[in-house]
């Protein structure tokens, strides 16, 4: 609804607006490596509004998101700030501004509104492939500043975890994964857990969760999630990661000397988990033990998402 009344307080104005779609994430679900297209409702709302209310509509979204999967995860971060998975820097900004040109001339150039053909007739030509560095350098603090402390990035990951004694549930599994691999929560419920209502604090960060390919089937049965249930150190490391796959690309798999430990479900995670240092080497961690809060917290930090 707002969206048409700026359209209509643009119009009332004199202007021609023109509607963009949302540009796509660089984001991947954990459970299966697919790309998780978690705006795609946002900009089909933009096209229809656009059909509805005859406004040119620049498909950003479908671009970038096109540009992004080719690329594939890794490849894709050289277009975004560093541990960003939202925001373009420069060289994703050229791209993204590249394709709002294109699409101007493709749909305003053939548009009956004169002054939208006059829009696309302005777009010069030039758009080429500028080629990102290697590795983009993260500004480095100056030295007269070390020792102020920035808020932004000095607080250690989950330093707001309390009761780190206590046993851990799932819920608490759940939201710690999501803040280590910085994922948005989410205000909706789609009931996809019978025991899991709406109105539950945690709903939202159970769905989310869900969108992100986190949970993995093996934890659900008869469509129950349990959510205060207590972990054990194999169902968090599943959890882990699920959420390290949908930002970081896992390492080869190879067997390691927890194969005879856990359950058959779980031995590609257990693997992982220990190529990515989530395990200690020599085999002498327990899966099957509940886990504490602070144990959670300190793997999560050995995650480096």
């Amino acid at each position: 609804m707002n969206l048409l009344r700026y359209i209509g307080e643009c119009r009332d104005k004199g202007a021609y607006p023109v509607i963009v779609t949302p540009i796509a994430r660089n984001s991947w679900k954990g459970n299966d490596g697919s790309y998780n297209d978690l705006l795609w409702e946002y900009a089909e709302t933009c096209r229809e509004i656009g059909r509805t209310a005859e406004v040119p509509v620049l498909d950003l979204h479908k671009l970038s998101r096109e540009f992004i999967v080719k690329k594939g995860l890794e490849a894709s971060k050289a277009y975004f700030f560093p541990n960003d998975f939202t925001h373009s820097n420069d060289y994703g900004a050229y791209y993204m501004a590249g394709f709002v040109a294109k699409e101007i001339v493709r749909v305003c150039g053939s548009h009956n509104e004169p002054r939208y053909r006059f829009l696309a007739k302005c777009v010069t030509e030039g758009f080429g492939q500028w080629k990102p560095a290697e590795t983009i350098a993260v500004p480095v603090k100056p030295k007269k500043f070390e020792a102020m402390i920035n808020p932004w990035g000095e607080n250690e990951l989950l330093s707001d975890v309390q009761d780190l004694d206590a046993p851990l549930d799932r819920v608490t599994a759940l939201d710690m994964i999501i803040k280590t691999a910085r994922f948005f929560p989410t205000n909706v419920y789609n009931d996809m857990f019978t025991d899991v209502v709406g109105h539950e604090w945690y709903a939202g960060t159970v769905e989310c969760a869900y969108q992100n390919g986190i949970i993995d089937e093996h934890l659900v049965t008869d469509n129950c999630f349990c959510p205060e249930n207590r972990v054990t150190l194999e169902e968090f490391l599943v959890l882990a990661v699920n959420g390290y796959k949908s930002r970081k690309t896992l390492p080869q798999e190879a067997p390691c000397s927890y194969d005879d430990c856990c359950r058959p479900f779980a031995l590609r995670f257990i693997r992982a988990a220990r190529s990515i240092g989530l395990l200690k080497a020599d085999g002498s961690e327990q899966l099957s033990r509940i886990i504490t809060r602070g144990e959670a917290v300190e793997i999560c930090r050995r995650m480096k998402i």
